[in-house]
């Protein structure tokens, strides 16, 4: 991620967002409207929308492994974004030594990955939707790109931390690896083992996944923005003195730009008009055409974000106005009102021996709703580290 030179010419970081988050802004847009979805859906699109209105460069994770060709609309959607997601490749070497690494810390730390994913089952509304959504409508896919519902190259991690056989792993993953038999295996087979061996394959295999992203972040002193299923493997929240905040103006106008492509009617159409919302956007902010500072009142920032629709020829109604006001909300998820920074000193994820990808400008991320934090630009100069999304109101 990066924004505009600052005056002073510091220099920023690179940024990453995994797919799995990338993913679940694009799943937002599968639903009738934007309350009908799960809510970690409405909460991925909300953060993807005001990362890239305020950044130039923001790069998916690097995989630790080549994935196949897309076999649902989420490549070419992904590719639809070029102008503002990154496909962002590694040098081997940097890959195999972060997989080396990751399966070190996942030795290390097996009661840990155990412990985090029995927290996330605990959360039936926020990790219990998507589990279920994505099996339903993605999971197919997933396997097929990975070769299965598991990472390969972290395999025997995957069973050190389920404590199953390896053999009895490498079954389930040959099993989902094609489409066909796997949803076939979804229809027939939900209350068997099998099943249950594969979900569970599947969650940790992301979560061990997500440390590796870090490693890599890390390792090019990168800040990275992690699914909400990956969260809880990390150390605790930093300071608030590393929370950087959105205006309430920002706030609005990136749900704002969420909502007002539900007005088509196709999911492809309505991706085409949300990526095309956020370019005249981060245009607009690029060239100082818009004015997204906090405003005393919200009513006066949802007033100036709904001008700002007009000022970029981005059509909306009343009707999409409204309910991407109120998606948060009524999804219990409240507001996206900050990010904090998890500097590298803190985020404990192992070392690489030399900086592997450099560093270049960075732009602005997101944040909070009063003006003594820190604003997203100021993460332009800001070090590497883990991102941790902070939504206010939520149930």
């Amino acid at each position: 991620m990066r924004g505009s030179p600052s005056a002073s010419g510091e220099i920023g970081t690179r940024g990453h967002v995994d797919g799995g988050t990338v993913s679940g802004a694009l799943s937002l847009f599968r639903f009738h409207r934007p309350n009908n979805a799960y809510p970690w859906a409405w909460q991925n699109a909300s953060e993807v929308t005001a990362l890239l209105v305020s950044t130039e460069h923001i790069g998916l994770s690097p995989e630790p492994a080549p994935l196949r060709p897309p076999t649902d609309p989420t490549g070419p959607l992904i590719r639809q974004l070029s102008g503002v997601v990154e496909s962002r490749l590694i040098h081997h070497e940097i890959s195999s030594t972060c997989s080396v690494q990751t399966k070190r810390w996942v030795r290390r730390n097996l009661e840990k990955i155990r412990g985090s994913y029995a927290q996330l089952k605990t959360d039936i509304a926020g990790f219990g939707s998507w589990l279920d959504w994505v099996i339903e409508n993605s999971w197919a896919s997933h396997a097929a790109r990975k070769g299965g519902v598991c990472d390969r190259v972290f395999l025997r991690e995957v069973a050190l931390a389920l404590e199953v056989p390896y053999g009895d792993l490498l079954r389930i993953q040959q099993l989902s690896a094609d489409p066909v038999l796997l949803r076939r295996f979804c229809r027939h087979h939900r209350s068997s083992g099998d099943f249950d061996l594969m979900v569970d394959a599947f969650v940790v295999s992301a979560i061990i996944r997500g440390k590796y992203y870090a490693m890599v972040a890390r390792g090019s002193s990168c800040q990275f923005l992690c699914h909400q299923s990956r969260e809880s493997i990390f150390a605790t929240a930093p300071p608030s003195s590393n929370e950087y905040g959105l205006t309430n103006t920002e706030r609005y106008l990136a749900a704002l730009l969420v909502s007002s492509a539900f007005r088509e009617r196709r999911y492809t159409a309505r991706i085409s008009a949300w990526s095309d919302g956020i370019l005249r956007s981060r245009r607009a902010v690029a060239e100082e055409r818009i004015d997204l500072r906090h405003r005393r009142l919200d009513d006066v920032a949802l007033e100036e974000s709904i001008r700002v629709l007009k000022l970029l020829d981005i059509r909306t109604t009343s009707k999409w106005i409204d309910r991407g006001v109120d998606a948060g909300l009524a999804l219990g998820v409240g507001v996206l009102t900050s990010f904090f920074l998890d500097p590298l000193a803190g985020f404990a994820v192992g070392m690489i021996s030399a900086p592997v990808l450099g560093r270049i400008q960075l732009g602005q991320t997101v944040g909070a709703l009063s003006q003594t934090k820190k604003r997203l630009r100021n993460l332009a100069v800001a070090e590497g580290g883990l991102l941790r999304r902070n939504w206010r109101g939520s149930r």
